[in-house]
Formats: structure tokens, sequence, C-alpha cells
């Protein structure tokens, strides 16, 4: 059928981003308080999120601790939050991996109905190349709040909703458990490539901590 932004599915509807999904801030510690700095909550920034555009973020190149979280703007996240840069590299994104905070250039998405995490992740992915094709010639230079509010992407009925939240969940999960499979053989690497040139380990020795690690 025909509609505002062409033609959708019968049945499909089309709606802001925000009627299913809430829209959640970040922000930054005091740089200059040390004991905010360096804990073991990651911070996730544009940065962070620009290298891993399209994909989970597992680790971050700053973290802060809990004393840093509670006196700023910053805030938890939930794992499976998606989260946009809103500023700088506008428009890169990815989803959290675990519950992370965000710093205030990015923007988090989290479903407002049950399970529907993934269905939020593409939609928003659909909406940020959407927005870059029709800037019409001007830069694409910012997100914001009246950017998703705004926003017309298109919203399926419950049934075809779920069943695809269904299909995709265990895809993108599985996608979430190769990247920390990755980053742990990563540091096995670092870890044991010297000794076994030094011949400090020998290489069944070595395949066995591998086995063991994953």
């Amino acid at each position: 059928v025909e509609s505002e932004i062409g033609s959708v599915p019968e049945r499909w509807k089309v709606t802001s981003i925000l009627d299913f999904a809430t829209r959640l801030s970040g922000g930054t510690p005091k740089t200059d308080v040390k004991e905010y700095w360096d804990g073991d909550i990651r911070w996730v920034s544009a940065k962070d999120v620009s290298s891993v555009h399209g994909s989970f973020v597992i680790d971050t190149e700053r973290k802060v601790t809990k004393l840093g979280i509670s006196n700023s703007s910053a805030k938890l996240l939930p794992a499976n939050t998606t989260v946009v840069t809103a500023r700088g590299n506008v428009g890169s994104y990815c989803m959290l991996a675990e519950e992370m905070a965000i710093n205030q250039t990015n923007y988090g998405l989290k479903s407002s109905l049950p399970d529907c995490d993934y269905f939020v992740f593409f939609s928003l992915a659909n909406l940020v190349e959407w927005l870059k094709r029709n800037s019409y010639g001007t830069i694409f230079d910012t997100i914001t709040t009246k950017t998703f509010a705004s926003s017309q992407v298109i919203f399926p009925p419950e049934a075809l909703l779920y069943q695809f939240e269904e299909n995709v969940s265990p895809i993108m999960e599985k996608a979430k458990t190769n990247l920390y499979k990755s980053r742990t053989l990563a540091n096995l690497r670092d870890t044991l490539l010297p000794k076994l040139i030094s011949g400090e380990l020998r290489i069944p020795d070595a395949e066995k901590l591998v086995a063991e690690a994953l």
C-alpha cells in the first residue's frame, strides 16, 4: 500500500522509531578526578562506536568507576542497547554486548517492547542510511532528539515482529560469542607466542591452554 514514504507491505505502518524504542543519553565524568577513571566499567566514545560500526562493542578505549558514574550524567545502559554517534563521525552505530556507559556524543536506543532489541538495531541502521541518502547535498553532521522524533520507519504486525526476533537472535548472539572468542585468542597469542619462540613453552602445552580457554 502507499504511504508517506512510498510503498509498504499491507498491515505495516509508518511510525517514529521512538514509538518502539526509548532514547538514552550519556555523559563524561570529570577527567581531572582520577577516582572517576580506570575502573571496570566500559565507557563508549564515538571512536569506539566507529571502530566496530555495524557490530557489537565488547571493549572500550577508556573505562570509568562506579564513583564516576554516580557523579556525572553518565549512566549504565543495559546489554543489547543500540548506540549511534550523534556528532563527529555521525551515523556510526553498534550494539552493546554487555552493560556499559556511553558519552554525550552518542545516543542509546533500547526497545520499549519486550525482546525486540534487534529490530531496533536494524531499524536504526536503515534509518541512518535513509538520512544519508536524503541529505540533498548538505552535510549529515548531527543527530538530535528531533531526528528520532520525526523519523519515519516501517513497523510490522506484532506476529511478524516477534518471528523476526526469534530468527535473528541466534545469529546475532553467535556473532557476539565469536567476538569474545576472537578477543580471547588474541590475548592468548600475545601471551603464548613469546614463550613459544623462546622455548619456554612447548606446542602441545600451548594447544592445551587454547582449548581450555575456549
